[in-house]
């Protein structure tokens, strides 16, 4: 059972929901250029230097080898792999692993729950299912992120919460949370611990659309802050600034707690130099508009950024144009603008070790910088562990070594740390 899913196509639930906001964002758009406060944030820290990079590319669940293309283009290895599934689909499974690549790059799942209200969820109908997730995920060696009613606050949903509940696979907003936390608890109970929950509304707020905090199921049921907006570039919305889309949503979400991180789950600009869905804009540059993005400082609680590659209501590819892909190309192998050559000394880098991930197995470990893994594996194989083909040197600094019974002290004054590591 762990290599099926049912024969849902990928995306179409994303694509059912996003012609319909096509139509209702328009009436969102000046309330949103009316009443942006972009957060502060750390002027010393463009979010290019704290974001992991994923995407989600038409096709690549039937042919994972489409992400590894898309990959080749833009010259580095995507962190995060996300994609869609709906109700029914049962994951995680073998495409999962495959995507997971040894637990080198995390999973992104947005899970439509298909035609069901919330009361179902919370009053058992759909147990069986979610137990069936449950013990899938308890097999899964990695962590798996799951997005559970996407974009729920967005009045072109069929499940927005509503005071009346009167969506057709909807309800209020008491009976969202309390379906969130059945599913939630109930794929836990079943060994599921390595689910982490995204809580992941739109990021336009406006008239009509539902208020996030009231949906908010509590710390103990989310494990990432998520958000999904797109640069429409004129009708239904203008084009806007990377900051302006995602500004008062982050503000919001970052409010609901005060350190959970944020990831950017869904995120594209359309190309303004061709009619790809909307006319062209003189002057306006998608490359412009992804350098702006990775340069923007007011998101530092931002540690995510998932591009949407795939030419639908707009060209949204992160090559709908050369300058576009050379842009995004840059940005993500650290290629662009250097930043002015300051006269004050270079300090020497600071050393950190820290453990990203520990299984029964194994335990991945991350090291800064990326040159000081090799002595931490050195002094690894000293103490009996054995490493693994997978424990090598690679751009992040991160290496995998295999468990052996007992509790180590890894005592290394190069790397500026001491860690205790012990068998669970």
């Amino acid at each position: 059972m762990s290599g099926v899913h049912t024969a849902l196509s990928e995306g179409r639930q994303h694509a059912d929901y996003s012609r319909v906001r096509t139509a209702v964002i328009g009436a969102m758009a000046v309330v949103v250029c009316l009443a942006v406060a972009v957060p502060p944030g750390d002027a010393a820290a463009p979010l290019s230097s704290h974001v992991r990079v994923g995407a989600w590319a038409k096709g690549m669940v039937d042919d994972p080898s489409v992400l590894t293309s898309l990959e080749q283009q833009v010259g580095r290895r995507f962190d995060i792999a996300s994609y869609f599934y709906g109700y029914g689909d049962w994951f995680p499974a073998d495409i999962e692993k495959t995507f997971a690549a040894g637990g080198t790059r995390d999973v992104l799942i947005s899970w439509d729950m298909g035609d069901t209200r919330f009361t179902e969820w919370s009053q058992g109908q759909h147990d069986e299912y979610l137990r069936t997730i449950g013990r899938l995920a308890r097999d899964y060696p990695y962590p798996i992120y799951v997005r559970p009613w996407p974009e729920m606050n967005g009045d072109w949903q069929t499940f927005m919460p509503t005071a009346s509940g009167d969506r057709p696979n909807g309800g209020t907003p008491e009976q969202f949370k309390a379906a969130w936390r059945h599913v939630v608890d109930t794929v836990r109970s079943e060994g599921g611990t390595n689910v982490k929950w995204v809580f992941n509304p739109y990021a336009a707020t406006y008239e009509g659309s539902a208020d996030v905090r009231t949906l908010w199921p509590g710390r103990a049921y989310v494990d990432v802050l998520g958000i999904d907006g797109y640069n429409w570039g004129g009708g239904p919305a203008p084009w806007q600034s990377f900051a302006t889309i995602f500004g008062p949503m982050y503000s919001i979400l970052t409010s609901l707690d005060p350190d959970l991180p944020v990831w950017i789950c869904e995120v594209a600009s359309r190309e303004p130099s061709v009619n790809d869905g909307a006319p062209i804009i003189p002057g306006a540059s998608k490359a412009d508009w992804i350098n702006e993005a990775f340069a923007s400082t007011a998101f530092p609680r931002v540690t995510a950024l998932v591009w949407f590659h795939e030419q639908k209501e707009r060209d949204w590819r992160i090559d709908s144009s050369a300058a576009a892909l050379q842009a995004f190309r840059a940005q993500v192998t650290g290629l662009g603008a250097s930043p002015a050559p300051s006269t004050r000394p270079k300090k020497k880098p600071r050393r950190a070790l820290s453990v990203v991930r520990a299984t029964s197995q194994r335990i991945h470990i991350a090291v800064r910088p990326a040159t000081a893994t090799r002595l931490l594996v050195e002094r690894l194989g000293q103490r009996g562990w054995r490493k693994t083909s997978r424990a090598k040197t690679d751009q992040r600094g991160r290496a995998w070594v295999k468990r052996s019974p007992g509790r180590l002290r890894i005592s290394a004054p190069q790397l500026g740390r001491t860690v205790l590591l012990g068998s669970r």
